[in-house]
């Protein structure tokens, strides 16, 4: 199954159906991969272990699916840049609203975000 997310093209070798019907918003068709991942029996099993069995194997098999690509997102840049900006402006609204960093200062820091983001 190949879909589009984050402006990844992501090749998935599933089984189930389950999946291929919670991406079906983002079915593409794509000559080469950024991201090729397969879900092997231990990864199922391991997702049903992780809960008890109280859900199907194909639900696993997602589960364990968007787990792989979820690793693998932090080796490509723009996704790093993301969470940093996303952890940074965190902590400028808990400092600004408690008090410790003042209200321009935190303006500042966000216009460099901004200006690193662009």
């Amino acid at each position: 199954m190949k879909i589009r997310i984050a402006e990844l093209n992501v090749d998935i070798e599933n089984r189930g159906k389950y999946i291929e019907k919670l991406s079906e918003k983002y079915l593409s068709d794509f000559e080469s991969a950024d991201i090729s991942i397969t879900v092997t029996d231990a990864d199922i099993e391991a997702e049903l272990n992780a809960v008890d069995g109280q859900f199907s194997k194909s639900y696993c098999e997602s589960t364990a699916a968007y787990r792989k690509i979820g690793y693998l997102l932090p080796e490509f840049a723009f996704f790093c840049k993301f969470l940093k900006a996303a952890f940074c402006l965190r902590w400028i609204y808990f400092r600004t609203f408690t008090g410790s960093v003042s209200l321009h200062f935190s303006y500042f820091i966000l216009q460099v975000l901004i200006s690193i983001a662009t």
